[in-house]
């Protein structure tokens, strides 16, 4: 099985981005939707950062789409509004954004 893993890099290891870390990872192991990627694992390296391990959602970042079509701006635009309407979620509690698996390829933009 391919996975992807998220993990804080040294030096950006600060109090405020750990405390985003680790709540984006709870709420990641709250979510059940077929079209948000599965937190599958989350810990702390031996040297205390924090690390996720979610599915591998294997596909093409839609920015990769968009320049092979030459997608003006609006267009972009529009594909991303799709890709949001494919997958209605109910917002976590927390107010945070999740994680739609196509939203993840398209911070690639």
């Amino acid at each position: 099985m391919r996975v992807a893993i998220k993990l804080v890099k040294r030096g950006m290891d600060t109090d405020f981005i750990l405390r985003r870390f680790r709540t984006e990872r709870q709420i990641l192991a709250a979510l059940d939707h077929p079209h948000i990627a599965r937190l599958l694992d989350g810990g702390t390296t031996d040297d205390g950062l924090p690390y996720f391990v979610m599915e591998f959602i294997e596909g093409q970042p839609l920015y990769h789409y968009s320049d092979a079509h030459q997608l003006k701006l609006n267009d972009r635009l529009k594909l991303f509004m799709a890709d949001l309407r494919c997958a209605p979620l109910r917002p976590p509690e927390t107010g945070s954004t999740s994680r739609h698996k196509t939203v993840k390829r398209f911070s690639h933009f």
